[in-house]
C-alpha cells in the first residue's frame, strides 16, 4: 500500500498535492489499485485466539501497531493544521484504537473498530454538541452505551470525563 499510495501522490501536480481533496482522491485511488479480498474472520472459542495470533505476524508487525496509535492523534492535528487550520475537531476511525485526545486547540476523537477485541466509540453530532458515547457490542449487535464525554464544538471545552 505504502508504494502504491507514494506512486499515486508523485503524479499529482504542486497545485494538485497542495489540495486536501485531490490526495484523498489519490489515496483511494492507490487503495483500489491493490487487490482487494473478503477476510474470513475465524469462528468458534479459539476464534480469537486464532485472530490474534494472525494479526502478531509478522513478529515485528505489533511495534508498527502501537507506532501508528502513538503517531495517529498528532500527525491528525498536523494535518489539519495545513489542510484545515480553523478546524478545531478531528473525527477518524479505522485505527482501532478508540480515543480522545486534546492536542492544543484541537480535540482529536478516534471511533476505534469493530473488529474482536477493539473498543468502539459512536460520535453524536448535534447542532453545535459533540457527545461521545462507548458502543457495546452483544454477540452481533450493538448498542450505544454510557456517554463518556460532550461538549459544546464551538468551545471545545468538555464538559464531563474529559
Amino acid at each position: 500500500m505504502g508504494r502504491a499510495h507514494t506512486q499515486a501522490l508523485e503524479e499529482l501536480d504542486d497545485e494538485s498535492f497542495q489540495d486536501f481533496e485531490k490526495r484523498l482522491r489519490a489515496t483511494k485511488r492507490a487503495a483500489l489499485a491493490l487487490e482487494m479480498h473478503d477476510v474470513e474472520l475465524p469462528r468458534g472459542p479459539l476464534a480469537k485466539i486464532a485472530f490474534v495470533l494472525e494479526e502478531l505476524w509478522p513478529p515485528w508487525r505489533p511495534l508498527l501497531v502501537l507506532k501508528c496509535w502513538q503517531e495517529t492523534p498528532e500527525r491528525a492535528v498536523a494535518m489539519a493544521r495545513v489542510f484545515r487550520p480553523r478546524a478545531r475537531l478531528i473525527l477518524l476511525g479505522h485505527t482501532h484504537r478508540a480515543g480522545i485526545w486534546r492536542i492544543g486547540p484541537r480535540v482529536v476523537i478516534n471511533t476505534g473498530s469493530f473488529m474482536p477485541l477493539a473498543k468502539r466509540l459512536a460520535v453524536d453530532l448535534s447542532g453545535n454538541e459533540v457527545s461521545v458515547k462507548t458502543i457495546i457490542t452483544n454477540g452481533r449487535k450493538f448498542e450505544i452505551g454510557k456517554e463518556i464525554c460532550r461538549f459544546d464544538a464551538r468551545k471545545l471545552k468538555a464538559q464531563e470525563g474529559f
